[in-house]
């Protein structure tokens, strides 16, 4: 896998398949391609998440359980009190973070969850048992504690939701979370009874009431359920279609490449925001045209101006955009670039853990409540004309300075050393 679309590293080369010359239709090849990614993606999936930590809160005090539900960050101490099952557990929580960082470094995220109960149920001859209810989890490094914060909502084990499934039961961790949330808040033992209630499609379904803090969720499991399930999305692809060897697609998108333009765009037509260099604007400028692009920046240089550029500009001609990173300090980057160029009402910071809605919503109603100028266009059109004045004179400058005629003028001027001989 691309560690980034903006690649700061020589990525290893990719196993492209072969390009095909024939009349192969394009479906086969995509098909064929489909099954070798899922297949590798799968094995991947498989080798990390073996040996992974996990932390039982099962018999963590009630005082500090009280304070998980309500969704307020509680330290580790808290939960357990004794000092020597606190030592153990602020080992495993270190490692479930340490884990977690690995995997964030890898795919952009990596999420972790309270497993609410422990569920069971017949597979044929075989039993499966996994954590039945996930809420997501963040655990911080606090001192010498950890602070752990319950976010909002929750989804139910893959694999529990995918018994259900082939069960004909249609049902989601929201409904879950739902029938377990009244007046006083969440309750795991509500929880319990409405999984049972729920879940008693499967064949020997039990639940135990276990509470246990791990990484249950891969972070590219997504990406193999869209591997097996979205066959039409893929073939509708023309990059797809390219990277599974389509010959005709590969030529259509050489064919339709975006042309880089060397000079500084004129005020009135630059696009997105920010000071940005011609090959920096050929990325904003391919990007806002819809081509699909791959922007390789080079290591240590301002990949948060490109994509602060690329965002603004899709904002500012009334699109919208996901940006997903593959680590958390790039995404604060491109946000602190919007924000440092007053620009932060453009874009939202919607993750697993953010109150998104509630702070959305007040963001949303201040915006519409602020009724003052948003720009002064004549302050604006000042500014392009003067910038237009200073790079033609720089031009011509330039010109003046490089042609022939200047350069034997100033052989003539320049002085002569004196001989030493």
């Amino acid at each position: 896998m691309v560690p980034s679309i903006f690649s700061r590293r020589p990525a290893p080369e990719p196993e492209a398949t072969e390009a095909s010359s024939t009349s192969t239709h394009p479906t086969t090849l995509v098909g064929s391609a489909r099954e070798t990614w899922r297949s590798r993606l799968d094995q991947e999936i498989a080798a990390d998440s073996t040996s992974l930590p996990t932390l039982s809160l099962s018999g963590a005090h009630p005082g500090g359980l009280a304070q998980l539900y309500t969704e307020h960050p509680v330290r580790l101490s808290l939960l357990i009190r004794e000092p020597i099952a606190l030592g153990r557990a602020l080992d495993r929580a270190r490692a479930i973070i340490a884990r977690s960082d690995q995997r964030a470094s890898a795919h952009g995220t990596g999420p972790i969850h309270l497993g609410i109960g422990t569920a069971s149920w017949g597979a044929g001859i075989d039993a499966v048992t996994v954590p039945a209810l996930l809420r997501p989890v963040r655990l911080v490094r606090r001192d010498d504690d950890v602070l752990i914060a319950l976010g909002r909502g929750a989804i139910l084990a893959p694999e529990l939701s995918d018994a259900l499934r082939e069960h004909g039961v249609d049902v989601d961790g929201e409904t879950v979370l739902a029938k377990a949330s009244g007046t006083h808040g969440f309750s795991s033992s509500q929880a319990m009874n409405a999984l049972r209630e729920l879940c008693s499609a499967l064949p020997r379904f039990d639940i135990r009431d276990e509470l246990v803090i791990g990484l249950f969720c891969h972070p590219a499991a997504a990406l193999a359920a869209s591997l097996r399930d979205d066959a039409t999305a893929l073939e509708d692809s023309a990059v797809i279609r390219a990277l599974a060897g389509d010959q005709d697609a590969r030529n259509d998108l050489l064919a339709d490449a975006h042309e880089p333009n060397p000079c500084d765009r004129d005020p009135w037509a630059e696009k997105g925001v920010g000071d940005l260099i011609p090959v920096q604007q050929d990325a904003v400028d391919a990007a806002s045209e819809g081509r699909s692009v791959f922007v390789d920046i080079p290591a240590h240089s301002d990949d948060a101006s490109v994509v602060a550029a690329i965002l603004a500009d899709a904002a500012a001609t009334g699109r919208s955009v996901l940006h997903v990173s593959t680590s958390p300090s790039r995404s604060i980057a491109a946000y602190t670039r919007l924000s440092d160029l007053g620009l932060a009402d453009v874009v939202a910071n919607i993750d697993g853990y953010s109150d998104a809605r509630r702070t959305l919503a007040a963001r949303v109603s201040s915006a519409m409540a602020d009724t003052s100028p948003i720009v002064d266009q004549e302050s604006v059109d000042t500014m392009r004309a003067r910038l237009r004045q200073v790079r033609s004179a720089l031009s011509s400058y330039a010109v003046a300075c490089t042609s022939p005629t200047a350069a034997s003028v100033s052989a003539r001027l320049t002085p002569c050393a004196p001989s030493l001989t």
